[in-house]
């Protein structure tokens, strides 16, 4: 399967700079060098492991079993797995999203989509922890994850007898691990942050006991609180044991309404769609950095109107662009409610005001419309396709429309 979000990269010489000084700076986790070891030295190493190996508690035949178990089901993932997805995957990059107040994220490397438009969900009790049901998704058995509860231990997870399915997820985060899909429940979009990896994690530490009662992959401080972010391999290991080759069997209806050879040619494209006043805007995600607020703007003088100021986001100075006027509105009231979304084409980058995100939805390309054959005004200028649907339309933005544009050449020239 296609992997989405691969060309986001938020590089740029700021944030190389600042790595590279982390990197300098003293580390409890240091490398040594490798010592030259003696046949003798070696000898003895070599004994004072038999030793330890003795020392250590035998295992029961219970939990041999439930060892070899693991071990079964890890090997049965690696054959389904697509040699696709068996390159070496970049992982750093995490998608934040916000439920029931708390953050949680999951590797960008493997999201497939986040959509609000799903399938009725089955009830799945008793088998998969924190699962509220299944859904049939592109001819899959798909389990649906509640965020709330799925990063917590077992022990704590508390027993709730009542119908999960009372309460819809408002949205869900596809995800694609060697083959193996499950969803995760969502209800508001954060940003897209890069983590380094302190390659202290190891796959095998999924399937040992002491770890298999959370389906964390790590904690970190984001913001002013605990992001807990998933572990793909975790929650990929509980679902194979369940599910195994997740078959969604279809009907004869089903069959008959299978997409024709034009409609599989036309692809889908991930955009952020976001609210500026009453108008409906989308960005394409591979445009997008992230999402950002409570930013100071610092005012700039003999400049365009629409352009507001400036924002220093960790070291990088970024111009922030209200393109409210353009839409037929005033220019926004510029507080520490504003949120930004921060936009990164041609190797420039800029801070994209907004009043708040909608989220990131997945839109046909044919289903695009010309705005010049609709808006008499200067929307066509940046935005020069919509999307309707149900009386709702969605202005497509081109950032590098807008950095082309005559308004901007004088700045660029500076």
């Amino acid at each position: 399967m296609a992997k989405k979000f691969d060309k986001i990269s938020p590089k740029n010489i700021s944030e190389e700079k600042f790595n590279q000084l982390v990197d300098a700076l003293p580390s409890s986790v240091i490398e040594q060098p490798k010592t030259v070891v003696t046949a003798p030295e070696k000898k003895e190493k070599i004994d004072e492991v038999k030793v330890k190996k003795s020392k250590k508690k035998k295992l029961t035949k219970k939990e041999n079993q439930k060892i070899s178990q693991i071990d079964t089901i890890e090997g049965q993932i690696n054959q389904s797995a697509d040699p696709k997805i068996d390159e070496i995957i970049n992982t750093s990059e995490v998608f934040v999203y916000e439920c029931g107040g708390i953050l949680f994220g999951i590797p960008v490397a493997y999201v497939t989509e986040i959509t609000n438009d799903y399938g009725a969900i089955s009830p799945l009790k008793g088998f998969l922890r924190s699962c509220i049901g299944t859904t049939e998704y592109r001819g899959k058995l798909l389990p649906i994850f509640q965020s709330q509860e799925s990063y917590l231990k077992i022990g704590e997870i508390k027993k709730d007898e009542s119908n999960n399915l009372d309460k819809m997820p408002s949205a869900i985060i596809t995800v694609n691990y060697k083959g193996i899909m499950f969803a995760l429940t969502m209800e508001t979009h954060v940003g897209i942050v890069s983590i380094k990896s302190t390659n202290n994690y190891k796959n095998e530490a999924a399937y040992e006991d002491e770890n298999t009662s959370d389906l964390l992959k790590d904690i970190v401080w984001y913001g002013e609180q605990n992001l807990f972010i998933f572990s793909p391999e975790k929650i990929s290991v509980l679902v194979f044991s369940e599910l195994k080759n997740q078959i969604a069997v279809g009907t004869e209806e089903d069959i008959d309404n299978e997409p024709s050879d034009e409609e599989l040619t036309d692809l889908h494209h991930d955009y952020m769609v976001a609210k500026i006043k009453n108008s409906t805007i989308a960005i394409e995600i591979t445009k997008v950095l992230e999402v950002i607020e409570g930013s100071d703007v610092t005012p700039l003088y003999k400049v365009a109107d629409f352009i507001r100021g400036l924002i220093s986001l960790r070291g990088q100075v970024l111009s922030c662009i209200d393109l409210s006027k353009y839409l037929g509105h005033e220019l926004t009231v510029i507080d520490e409610r504003n949120k930004f979304i921060v936009v990164s084409v041609s190797g420039v980058d800029f801070a994209l005001c907004i009043d708040r995100v909608l989220g990131i939805q997945s839109i046909r390309q044919s289903s695009f419309q010309e705005s010049t054959k609709v808006f008499q005004n200067e929307i066509p200028n940046y935005f020069p396709s919509f999307q309707e649907t149900g009386g709702e339309v969605t202005l497509i933005f081109k950032p590098d429309l807008f950095l082309k544009s005559p308004e901007l050449q004088e700045y660029q020239k500076n």
